[in-house]
């Protein structure tokens, strides 16, 4: 019997959130085809993201090549409406996934990443240069947490981060699997809608989200998810 092969060509991002639908409907072989955006998806990105995808039990490996018939191209995710969804907890890039190949929105409650532990600090910062929202508190956040936090993700996001909102030490991982298991180790996660924040939530980690006004398709609905920032600070 040959194995299934799923196809995607969407960002690092995109493709963590294709993972629920890979693992419901038994797994296989993944294709990327950096040639969608050749901008934001090359192979580099894949380098990094490699190792994250084949430590899944569901992923048999991981092979970059374009013009694949796969037997499910992931891409189908694209045709979803995320404005759709009357349900907050059904508004993101995960359920879109599901729901284009007829599954249930609901699978996203089961845990989909595993990854060891690798302990680094209690606390995970995260900042893309995209997706943004003025009105989240990061400067009450960094002043209450910056002795238990590192920022994670490139070196021009935490200069930028720094500048804006206060100094946090910086940790540079080696590929993804390894910010996983930093991730999959800490107390918390805070960040934007980014591919670090997909692997909070795939790991299902507590986490704070700086949800993006113009483009809010990361919302999940679990217990743990998207704690109100300032809430949490106060509390602690």
């Amino acid at each position: 019997m040959n194995p299934q092969t799923f196809l995607h060509s969407g960002d690092m991002g995109d493709i963590i959130y294709g993972l629920p639908t890979i693992k419901e409907l038994g797994g296989g072989i993944l294709f990327l085809d950096p040639t969608w955006d050749i901008l934001s998806f090359n192979e580099e990105k894949v380098a990094l993201l490699k190792p994250l995808l084949v430590a899944q039990p569901y992923i048999d490996d991981v092979i970059i090549q374009n013009e694949i018939h796969a037997t499910h191209n992931l891409n189908k995710f694209r045709l979803r409406n995320l404005n759709v969804f009357n349900d907050v907890g059904h508004n993101n890039l995960a359920s879109s996934h599901l729901e284009a190949f007829g599954l249930s929105a609901d699978l996203i409650n089961e845990q989909w990443l595993i990854a060891g532990e690798k302990k680094v600090a209690n606390i995970i910062f995260h900042r893309s240069s995209r997706y943004h929202n003025e009105d989240f508190p990061w400067k009450d956040i960094v002043q209450k947490f910056q002795d238990q936090a590192i920022f994670v993700g490139l070196e021009g996001e935490h200069e930028q981060f720094v500048k804006l909102f206060g100094d946090v030490p910086f940790y540079q991982v080696y590929d993804c699997l390894e910010l996983a298991e930093i991730i999959n180790a800490a107390d918390l996660f805070i960040g934007n809608q980014s591919m670090p924040f997909a692997i909070s939530e795939g790991l299902h980690k507590k986490n704070c989200l700086e949800i993006c006004r113009e483009s809010p398709n990361c919302n999940f609905k679990r217990d743990g998810h998207n704690i109100e920032a300032m809430n949490y600070a106060r509390a602690k």
